[in-house]
């Protein structure tokens, strides 16, 4: 009889994994673990160590579920993260100053170099403008765009693309500024 429940117990595990729940490697640990004990006293070694090696997969397999969500979790904190970096800059800072992060690279944006990329814009002597033309926006959204730039920088260009490719449109310039 307790055979007839630690096998329903196995199956409950494989159903509990087919749905994605981690709890089913739990039930498989337990039921393996009993098929070992039960496969010994048998004096079914071979099927003893079958058990063996599934309780030990089955473990692994906990502990990579467990890193596998933790991912997950800060994953969508960085998709959050630039969600608001959108609404807080508004389209036109969030496009320049995604542009700008990728044409200087993300390692540029130290608190150092921010802090002398906005003494530059102070001063009049900045590389964002163009050599030498008149610059096309106000220092307070060439700041913006840096400080927009700063932000991105810190979030994994995944991320960053998967946003770009989800939310914003490339073909159709009355539709920019509508988040999808």
């Amino acid at each position: 009889m307790t055979t007839y429940v630690f096998a329903l117990l196995a199956l409950v595990g494989s159903v509990l994994n087919a749905r994605k729940k981690r709890i089913g490697f739990i039930f498989w640990i337990i039921t393996n673990l009993y098929w070992v004990i039960h496969n010994i006293i048998c004096a079914e070694y071979a099927q003893a160590f079958i058990y063996m090696a599934n309780t030990v997969i089955s473990i692994f397999g906990l502990i990579n579920w467990k890193k596998i969500k933790r991912k997950e979790k800060n994953s969508m904190k960085m998709k959050d993260k630039v969600k608001e970096l959108f609404k807080k800059y508004g389209e036109f800072v969030f496009r320049a100053g995604l542009y700008y992060m990728t044409a200087k690279g993300s390692e540029h944006f130290t608190d150092e170099n921010v802090d002398e990329i906005y003494k530059a814009i102070d001063g009049e002597d900045i590389t964002i403008k163009g050599a030498g033309k008149k610059p096309i926006v106000s220092p307070d959204y060439q700041k913006a765009i840096v400080a927009c730039a700063a932000e991105l920088s810190k979030i994994k260009i995944a991320v960053i693309l998967w946003y770009v490719k989800e939310n914003l449109s490339f073909d159709d310039p009355e539709s920019w500024g509508q988040e999808e």
